[in-house]
């Protein structure tokens, strides 16, 4: 690559931070990333689909007892992907590539030490820890089937297809970020038919092809890595710095809360899938159903989320506070009209959506009553990773736990074996709604609070926590 190719690259970066007007730098940043999102949440459903083809609803709800585990890769991705990616942005913001580029080294090589460990600690234990979450001797044999292969064996490419595209959106790259994810959802979706139907490998299929595609776009990442190395800030060269205590505290506290969003999301699930499972797996295959819908609407705005926060965390290290200020508020009309729009979709249509995925009339009863009752939770979800995000890129760490810790694995637990007790089986559903609603109005008291707090503080007392 030639040097005026590279400033050509550098300038086109800089510009979408600093003077692409806020609508044209939001949508450079995040179209390829609800595009990615989109295909991600056709992939998301391209399993349950394709299994319910063969009308069994114990293999879907198989997959749902899966899904708590699978989880946890993503929130190895969150903690070191969101705290990586909003650090890498504020010293680009800077002017410190050398101190992004020791990020990134950490973030990978942490992400694959953490994978590999977990990887093989499900392995070992499958057996007690599925029939924990509910599983019994109808649904055990397909849910293994998944864990060894979806989550033992692609384990660590599952971690790192989505670290790695939140670091290399972190410098700008958001096309490449969103290729990179969009074509292993691709390759995933269609193997998808060939092995659980033409094959007849069943639940194994699905597994075996979202391993195949994982590694598909973590490949891809890997070569983009090897190709722009003279001009990428994403690094897989281990230094003496790769490991700095500053900046391992960094990426980690400011990406856990949401990291314990996805975990914590994994123990809600676990409950409600034991919960209902104690029902009928006919009922639990309609939450799995329902919940795979519900989905979209949090996948377009994690998208959004992902694709602001290099923006915000840019501007808000380099000063420019009116210009972090219009992302947000312009973002979050769009994530309103996301939200609202895929709540009314799925209240008027639940019942031919949840039919796309199977045709037996009980499950297709539990799943559209489910999909009615926490679609509610579609805009106040919004918000909330709307504020999540935005706290993050300033690198606040207090504030988005406090927001994750209310929303996932607290007070929606809580309000389940309450409300079980109850009411019953459609309890365990409206626990999700009223544990959002809790969340949004404690995180608008801190959401004021904080901006009140940096309009107070002197311009250059503003960014004194951040990492330098």
């Amino acid at each position: 690559m030639t040097d005026d190719t590279k400033n050509i690259t550098c300038n086109k970066k800089t510009a979408i931070f600093e003077t692409l007007p806020i609508p044209k730098a939001v949508a450079a940043l995040v179209v390829p990333t609800i595009i990615s999102q989109l295909i991600t949440i056709v992939y998301n459903l391209a399993d349950t689909y394709f299994i319910g083809r063969m009308n069994d609803a114990y293999q879907i709800a198989a997959l749902s007892l899966c899904l708590p585990l699978f989880l946890v890769y993503t929130a190895i991705a969150n903690l070191l992907g969101v705290g990586g990616a909003s650090l890498i942005a504020r010293f680009l913001g800077k002017g410190e590539k050398d101190n992004a580029k020791v990020v990134s080294s950490f973030c990978i090589w942490s992400g694959i030490t953490i994978a590999v460990i977990y990887s093989l600690c499900i392995y070992l234990f499958r057996e007690p820890l599925l029939y924990f979450f509910g599983a019994d001797e109808m649904t055990y044999r397909y849910a293994e089937d998944y864990v060894i292969w979806a989550i033992s064996i692609g384990g660590p490419a599952t971690a790192l297809n989505p670290l790695l595209a939140y670091l290399v959106r972190a410098e700008g790259s958001a096309l490449h970020a969103g290729v990179g994810m969009s074509l292993g959802v691709l390759v995933n979706i269609a193997l998808d038919p060939v092995m659980i139907l033409y094959l007849g490998w069943e639940i194994k299929g699905a597994a075996i092809a979202t391993m195949i595609g994982n590694s598909v776009a973590t490949c891809y990442f890997l070569s983009y890595i090897c190709v722009r190395r003279s001009d990428t800030v994403v690094s897989l060269k281990i230094s003496k710095n790769s490991f700095r205590k500053d900046i391992a505290e960094e990426v980690i506290l400011v990406g856990l809360p949401s990291c314990c969003l996805s975990l914590l999301s994994t123990l809600s699930n676990s409950v409600i899938n034991i919960l209902v499972s104690g029902y009928s797996a006919v009922a639990l295959a309609g939450v799995g159903i329902a919940k795979k819908i519900n989905l979209t609407a949090f996948a377009l705005t994690q998208g959004l989320g992902q694709g602001i926060l290099p923006l915000i965390a840019y501007n808000h290290a380099k000063g420019n506070y009116k210009r972090m200020r219009e992302t947000i508020k312009f973002s979050a009309v769009i994530a309103a009209v996301l939200s609202f729009s895929c709540m009314i979709i799925a209240l008027i249509f639940s019942r031919p959506l949840v039919g796309c995925f199977i045709a037996d009339a009980e499950t297709i009863n539990y799943g559209s009553r489910f999909l009615r009752i926490i679609c509610l939770a579609m805009p106040t979800s919004a918000f909330l990773f709307i504020c999540i995000t935005y706290f993050q890129a300033v690198g606040q760490k207090k504030n988005p736990l406090i927001i994750s810790l209310l929303r996932k694995g607290t007070t929606d637990v809580l309000f389940m074996f309450l409300l079980n007790g109850i009411v019953g089986l459609n309890g365990i559903l409206w626990s999700t709604p009223i544990a959002d609603v809790v969340a949004v109005i404690v995180s608008f008291v801190l959401l004021r609070g904080y901006i009140k707090k940096v309009k107070d503080l002197p311009l250059e007392k503003r960014d004194r926590k951040t990492v330098t």
